[in-house]
């Protein structure tokens, strides 16, 4: 029995440390920058002057706007604020799922996508969290702590859960799951977030099989827990109706993402996860 436990945390800390250097990877080559916010500091652009005080430098004193006064004093500028982002993955058995065409199961691309950008907020000076806590931290310890509950946890969870977690007001939330839950359910959740957060990332991640149901011949769907099941005796003459409704389905989350001003990407998880991270790196550039 001992045995087993040590090599099931052997498997664990390979997995985490393979999505961690893959993360990593992503982040050097992909994501940079922050978001600019009035904070004094050592940025470029000037923001306002502020009476001298000890232990201010003599470089920031401005002596053309100190002359016109009995004060002195000193030129603040922007500088990049360190916002509290918090991520989120969905947690149920369905993230495990991997079709022949995926590079990774819903769960890996995940984690892989979320601690990419997390790797890159960490180098901004952002303050990064699990969705669920209120610690936050700004170094690599943090991500670490984010990869080991992405892979680990067995909440059961396809929303965020609004009720036991508040963020605190003006947080950034970047979320990702399959988002496959009912449409009330999806609005729900996400209009109690809304409440809380300014800025949020919804990230679907979709199998190619979940999408384009590529299968064929009489096929038998089971849920993951083994609650319901569903037999198609012939997949190919309901393929058209269910791509509608997939679709469907899609646009109606990105309406809702739309609708509290949030950005939404759909990966696939048949893609390069790099690709993905460029385009949510111009959203959060088009945000700025």
């Amino acid at each position: 029995m001992l045995s087993k436990l040590y090599s099931k945390a052997e498997e664990q800390a390979d997995a985490l440390s393979s999505v961690l250097f893959k993360a990593r990877q992503h982040a050097d080559h992909i994501i940079s920058g922050g978001h600019a916010s009035k904070k004094s500091g050592m940025g470029e652009n000037f923001w306002q002057f502020k009476e001298y005080s000890p232990g201010d430098r003599l470089q920031d004193i401005d002596w053309r706007q100190s002359a016109k006064t009995d004060h002195v004093f000193i030129r603040q500028k922007e500088w990049q604020k360190a916002q509290k982002n918090f991520f989120w993955s969905a947690s149920y058995k369905g993230m495990d799922y991997k079709s022949k065409h995926a590079q990774y199961s819903k769960r890996e691309a995940a984690s892989i996508l979320l601690l990419s950008l997390a790797f890159g907020m960490v180098n901004a000076d952002e303050q990064i969290g699990l969705y669920s806590q209120s610690r936050t931290g700004r170094g690599d310890n943090a991500v670490l702590r984010l990869g080991e509950h992405f892979l680990s946890d067995k909440d059961d969870l396809k929303l965020p859960d609004t009720r036991s977690f508040v963020p605190p007001r003006g947080s950034t939330l970047i979320a990702a799951g399959d988002f496959l839950s009912d449409l009330d359910e999806i609005a729900h959740s996400l209009n109690e977030l809304k409440s809380r957060i300014d800025n949020g990332l919804i990230i679907q991640i979709l199998d190619p099989d979940e999408i384009e149901l590529d299968f064929s011949g009489r096929i038998k769907f089971e849920n993951f827990d083994h609650s319901d099941s569903e037999l198609i005796n012939h997949i190919p003459s309901v393929r058209t109706e269910y791509k509608v409704r997939i679709e469907s389905h899609i646009a109606e989350i990105k309406a809702l993402c739309i609708k509290n001003d949030w950005s939404y990407i759909l990966h696939r998880t048949d893609a390069d996860i790099s690709s993905t991270l460029q385009t949510i790196k111009t959203l959060i550039e088009l945000k700025e």
